[in-house]
This record gives C-alpha cells, structure tokens and sequence, in this order.
C-alpha cells in the first residue's frame, strides 16, 4: 500500500517535471483571439483554448468576443490604430477587404510546412474562395448556406400535405397541376385566413426578406455585377433581378404568404423567428447558424415542442438552384509578434476535434466534408438531442450546389447601397424597379470613385503635411501677435501669454494642429491602413457630382434644420412667457422643462424609440388604440394619409414619418432655450412694462414694442446655435433608423461618419467636414449681416 502510493508521487513529480521541462527554455506568449460567435459556439471554442493551453503551457490566450453587429468595422479600427488581435475569425464576405489592405498573414508557408493540412479535404471551391492573389488567408472553420427552410411538421399533419423531401420546384406563378411538387401552391395552401380575409397562420417568413430574392434571381441566372472578384459594373437594376425582386415581396404585399414587416412587429414584436415558434408561421428560412437557437427553445416535453426538420429552398423550374452560401475560419494578422504559434493556435481551433465538437452540437457544419458526413449529418452515433434536425444531410447538398457570395474587397461597401433601399420595397412603398434604380446609381458611383483612387499612385508625404500644419500655425500666431506694435503693450502681455502657455499648448496641439492637418487630409485618399495618396480637389469634385447620398444627407439636414428651429425657438419662447408668470408651482415645470437636457441623449434616444414602436408604442396607442383598430383622438385618417397604410404607423421604418418624428423628437430638449429666454425676461425692467399699462397699452402692443425688442439678441443667439447643432445632428439617426429607411434619416454629420468609420474613406470624410464647416460660416454670416431686426439696447418701438 506504502509501496503504491509512494509510486504515485513519484508518478506525480515525474510529469510535473516532464511539463515544466517542456515550457522551460521558452518565452511566455500571450496571444489575443476574436470571436464572433454565439455564446454555445463561445464555449465550445474556450473550452478548446484551455485545451490547447494545457498542451502549450507557455501560450496564454486572451478570448475576445466583440460580438457579430459591429465586428468587422471593430477588427478594421483596431487595424487602424495598429493594435490587432494575433487570430480573427474572417468570413467569406468581409477577408478579402483586410488581404487588400495587407493586415493578413498569408498562410501557403504554413501549409506547406505541416503535414497535418490537407487542403483536399476541404469542400470543393472553398480554399479558391479564400484565397487572394494566389495566397491562402483564412483557414477555414465551417460553412453555411442561406437556402435552409425549417418546418413545423404539425401543421403539415394538420393539412394533409406530406413533409418536404427536397424535390420542390417555383415559378412566378402558381401551379395547381404539380400539387405538393409547386412551391407556390404549397404555400397557398399553407397561408390560413380569418373570416376577414386576413392571413392568421403565414406559410413562409425569411430570416431576411433577401434571402428569398437572391436566391430567387440567382437562381434565375441574374448575377449583380460584370466579375464578382474585381467588379467593374453592378447590376442591381438588371431586369432578372428587378423581376425576382418584385415577386419576393409580392409573396407578401400581393399574396399574403409572407408577414409584412408591419405584420410581424403588431403580432410578434420581435422576429420572424418568434412567429415560427408560436406556429403562426409553416416554414421559416434562414442559415445553418439558427439551429442552435431552435434547439435551444424546441426542448422535447416542454410547451413550446413540436416536431421540426430541415430542407433545402427549391430549385427554379428548369432545375437550377444557386443558394448563397458563406463560409469563415481562422486568420492570422501581419502584426501579431507570434506567427508560428498563432499558426499553432489557428490550427487547433479549426482542427477535425474541434469541429467535431460543435457539428454534433449542431452549431456549425464543419468545412471539412468528411467530417460534416460524419459529424454533423445525424447518425446512430448521435444522442436524441443531437439528432435534430434530422434532414441536416440537405445542407450538404446546398453547399455543393451553393454560390459563394462576391469576395471583392469593394462588396462589402457596395451591398450596402442595396440593402439600404429595400425596405421601401418590402413596405411596399416603392417598385422594385425604383428601388434597384437608385442603389445601382448610388454603387456604381461609389465604385467608379473607389477605382479610380486605387489608380492614383502618387503618395502623399506625411512630412510635408506636417511642415505644412506648423508653418500656417506659425504663421497664425504671428498674425494674432503682430498688432501689437508697442513695446509697453508686448511688455504687459508677455506675461499673459506665459501664465497662458498650457492652454495655448492644448490649443495648437489638439485642436488647431487637428483642424488644418484635417484640411490637408481632404485632399488625399487615406483608409488609416495603407499609405495616403494625394487626390487634390476630387474629393471635393465627387461631393458635387457623383455622390449622390451627399446631396440627400444635405437636403435631409436642410429640411430638419428649416422646420425644427424656428419651430423650437417659438416654442422655447412661449414656453418661457408661461414659466415666467407668478404662478404657484412654476419652479416645479421649470426644472422639468430642463431635465431632458442634461440626460444622456443615447439615452433619450432609446426612450423615444420605445415611445414609437409600431405595437404597443405610446404615439400610437393614443393614436389607434390599443387593438389598433379604434380611432381615439380622431388623427388616425390623418396619420395614415400620411404614412400611406391602413395600420397602425410605423414611424421610425415608413420613409414618410422617420424624419418627421426625429424631427419632433428635437423640442424634447428645448429647456436650454427656455431657460436662456426665461433668464431674459427676467431681466425686463419692470418699469417699462408698467409704464404701458398706465399707457393703455393691451397685451399684443405691449409684447410687440417692450418684450420682443428686448428679446431679440436671445431669439438671434436661439437661432444661430440651433442652426449650427441642427447640421451636426448624428445620435438620434445613429441610434434610432441608423440613416434609413432608404436613407430619409440619413442626416449629413451620419452620412460623414459612414464614409469615415464604416468605408474607412478618412480623405473624403475631411473634405465632408469641410463642405458642412464652409456652409455653416456662410450662412452664418449671412443672418450676421441680416440681423437689423436685432435690438442690443432694448428700446421700444
């Protein structure tokens, strides 16, 4: 017994030794790994870093999970700033737009050198995917297709029509000769009605209504640009597409097989995911990604169960199917000071045990085939709980049949200009036609601009900007100083401008320095990444000619300023003549009226966005109740003239009422100006006002000849401030619509902001700023020079 326990500790002390062995001799590495993955695939993929910790016990990992919404433009700030995690996961879509700008590690070294990657194995077409100008930058993790269809199997039982067995086909229209065999006749017979006419049960509802429109026109054989690697044209506008469009939300404006947009925030208030849990929706596609999330909610035994599978989205008529697929993995960035074990770690991450682990799981399908056939597919091998869904054998085939989705380094910027439109489509506010119009326009401009710069080759010398800034400081300071011809003045000055010297500093350094390096910056192309090149006036030029979002956001913040100022200075004012009356209790609404003004606009903004919801939103319970169905204060005729629905309004996503109510939105932070124009009154000489009295003066003559000329200065200073805060308007369009729908609330500080932050186009963003500073001082100065109407001495008239 002795003898045994003894043999343990020497056991013990042995691999205690054999470890420490191991690391000794070798540095500490820390390494950073970015994530994007939900918090089931986080755990998974953490468990695997304590695991590959233990195994290297001289690298530390640091798990960073900045979370899907915002992550590539987080990744690309961080590029910028040059503090980048070692490993990224990168998707199909967004690698390319970090290869271009030579943030990537190239992998081909790595791979030739470790015998463990076998490139073959891979699905086919995945590894050209990833690979830029002949060099391999994502190790890829898994794969996923947007073609999935889940269906609850119940309301097929229900309805006598057998399960999905992949062999749908569509056409635009119905086919009632195929039965079960036509997509559009499965779902007419799916869609269930009141005795109304109106839908109570949906057949089909997209993760995003685009998603049934790309595959649609890909299917089609539409394609949305001339090469999707190094596009030269788009084709948002080409007829297949506007076509395929139009039909996708015909199936929910025409047809009534789809939830508007309207529909599922009344009913559900939250997703069309929501709507397929509660079996008021048949069908309910999406991506592999949503699987986790269905098992999660779909526990066998609880309430919400019902039994579910998967299925591909059926092919056209003729056969083709060309569903959108996307894949992503692991890359390794150009500043990590560890390439070799952050190759290690990229390896182990996306290794046949990891992906082992999250396929049975149901997470993700592994971009190994074999291990997806074996793994992810459902076998004996499989628990009950791994088992579902059955049918994930489907997503095979939609990958081998998929289209990887254009990996040009420009997509990313590009696709926005459509996404951006479409809501006017699915609200059926606009035609497809009009709609792909106008985002073809807008991209084509974007790309047309973007090539040309990559065709400039001349660089800008960041010295010469430098020597530049400081000899205009220089000469700045010596214009300010030159006046001052007298020795006795300079004298007593001298010692002011020393006391001075730390705000000065402050001054040149982070404010004046800034400004005039920004005006240099304007006339350069500059992503923060790779070196600037010198444009001269193009920026500018293109303001003018070919963006058209700039003309937009310029008329948007013009529209916003002309009606929200004046509105608010008059409000402010008569809001002050009532708080400045000798009633009881004034004290109370005077600190009420300010409150909103020191609270946290994001803050503010998110109240207001609650205040508007379509469903249960305060507007719009006064408005049509709280069915939407009544008529309370008589407005609901009004309201919906003006949003052109027959429901209740959507006023943060109807192009017709968004500007309107951040616009509204605006007088809630009036109590600066009350406060400033209360503080005037105050200061009226009481003698005036009691002189007119005695004069016989009524109320009217008494505001129009004492109070307003003695108000005038306040109502002028009201006016040029709001003016100027009006054109800079950014958080109650960033937080509420982010610019939409289709860019009604795209004001011109957001529309500068995306150019800087999301396109990383810091040259043009400059020139923006120094359009918006250029119409500001002039304006400025023309209701300087028209300020007559002001009364600085009060004097009655």
């Amino acid at each position: 017994m002795k003898f045994s326990r003894l043999k343990s500790i020497l056991l013990t002390i042995i691999m205690t030794s054999s470890l420490l062995s191991y690391g000794a001799g070798k540095e500490p590495v820390e390494l950073r790994l970015a994530l994007w993955d939900g918090a089931q695939g986080q755990l998974i993929i953490e468990n695997c870093v304590r695991q590959f910790e233990k195994k290297n016990p001289h690298i530390q990992v640091r798990v960073e999970k900045p979370g899907y919404a915002a992550y590539y433009q987080k990744l690309l700030m961080q590029c910028a700033a040059g503090v980048t995690p070692d490993v990224a996961v990168l998707g199909l879509k967004q690698y390319k737009q970090f290869a271009s700008k030579g943030v990537l590690t190239p992998l081909n070294d790595f791979i030739i050198n470790d015998k463990d990657i076998r490139l073959d194995r891979y699905y086919p077409n995945l590894v050209n995917q990833l690979t830029y100008n002949g060099d391999l930058y994502v190790l890829p993790r898994d794969i996923t297709s947007f073609g999935v269809i889940y269906y609850n199997k119940e309301i097929f039982d229900e309805l006598g029509l057998p399960y999905p067995d992949g062999s749908w086909t569509w056409d635009f229209k119905i086919r009632p000769e195929l039965k079960e065999k036509d997509f559009l006749w499965v779902l007419q017979q799916l869609t269930r009605y009141d005795e109304n006419n109106k839908p109570t049960q949906w057949a089909l509802a997209p993760w995003h209504y685009h998603f049934v429109a790309d595959t649609m026109a890909l299917s089609i054989g539409a394609d949305f640009a001339d090469d999707y690697k190094n596009p030269t044209k788009i084709f948002f506008n080409h007829p297949k597409i506007i076509k395929a469009y139009q039909f996708a939300a015909d199936l929910s404006n025409k047809y009534g097989f789809i939830p508007s947009n309207q529909i599922v925030s009344n009913i559900a208030q939250t997703t069309r995911r929501e709507l397929w849990f509660n079996k008021k929706i048949a069908l309910y596609m999406s991506g592999n990604w949503d699987i986790p999330v269905l098992k999660k909610r779909l526990v066998k035994g609880s309430k919400d169960w019902f039994e579910w599978d998967m299925v591909n989205f059926p092919a056209y008529k003729d056969g083709t199917s060309r569903i959108p697929a996307d894949a992503c993995g692991y890359s390794i960035m150009k500043s990590t000071k560890h390439p070799q074990e952050a190759w290690e770690l990229a390896k182990f991450l996306s290794d046949e045990q990891t992906m082992a682990q999250t396929a049975r799981a149901g997470l993700t399908q592994p971009a190994l085939r074999d291990v997806t056939l074996k793994h992810w597919v459902p076998n004996e091998s499989h628990s009950d709980v791994e088992q579902y869904p059955k049918n994930r054998q489907c997503t095979d085939k939609l990958i081998l049949e998929g289209f990887f989705e254009p990996r040009s380094e420009h997509w990313p910027a590009l696709s926005t200009y459509l996404t951006d439109e479409l809501p006017l489509l699915w609200n059926n506010e606009a035609t497809a036609e009009e709609v792909l119009t106008r985002a073809t326009i807008n991209a084509q401009n974007h790309l047309t601009t973007v090539l040309e710069e990559e065709q400039n080759t001349e660089e800008f010398s960041w010295n010469s900007a430098i020597l530049a800034t400081i000899a205009i400081l220089i000469a700045l300071f010596i214009w300010v100083l030159w006046p001052e011809k007298n020795k006795t003045v300079k004298q007593k000055n001298r010692l002011a401008y020393l006391l001075l010297t730390p705000w000065l500093l402050g001054l040149v350094i982070l404010t004046l320095g800034p400004i005039i390096m920004s005006f240099i910056l304007s006339g350069t192309s500059w992503d923060m990444i790779l070196p600037a090149k010198w444009v001269g006036l193009k920026n500018y030029v293109e303001a003018f000619t070919t963006d058209t979002l700039f003309m937009n956001s310029l008329y948007v913040s013009t529209i916003y300023t002309v009606i929200s100022v004046p509105l608010g200075v008059l409000f402010s004012l008569a809001l002050a003549m009532l708080l400045n009356m000798p009633i009881k209790g004034t004290k109370i609404f005077r600190t009420l009226f300010y409150l909103p003004c020191i609270v946290s606009s994001v803050a503010t903004s998110l109240v207001w966005k609650k205040m508007f919801q379509v469903q249960g939103g305060l507007i719009n319970l006064f408005i049509y109740g709280s069915d939407g169905e009544k008529n309370p204060l008589g407005l609901r005729g009004l309201f919906n003239l003006i949003s052109k629905t027959d429901g209740p309004t959507d006023w943060l996503g109807n192009g017709d009422t968004a500007l309107g109510a951040l616009t509204f939105i605006s007088f809630w932070t009036l109590g600066v100006c009350i406060i400033i124009f209360l503080a005037r009154l105050q200061s009226l000489p009481k003698s005036r006002v009691e002189a007119s009295i005695l004069d016989g003066a009524n109320g009217w003559r008494r505001f129009k000849s004492i109070i307003w000329p003695h108000l005038t200065p306040t109502v002028w200073f009201c006016l040029i401030t709001g003016f100027i805060a009006s054109f800079q308007v950014f958080t109650k369009a960033y937080v509420l619509t982010e610019g939409g729908p289709s860019h009604a609330t795209e004001f011109y500080v957001l529309h500068l902001y995306k150019e800087a932050f999301l396109s990383l186009r810091m040259g043009y963003a400059c020139a923006l700023a120094w359009i918006l500073f250029a119409i500001i001082f002039v304006l400025t100065t023309l209701q300087l020079k028209k300020s007559r109407w002001v009364s600085y001495d009060g004097d009655m008239k």
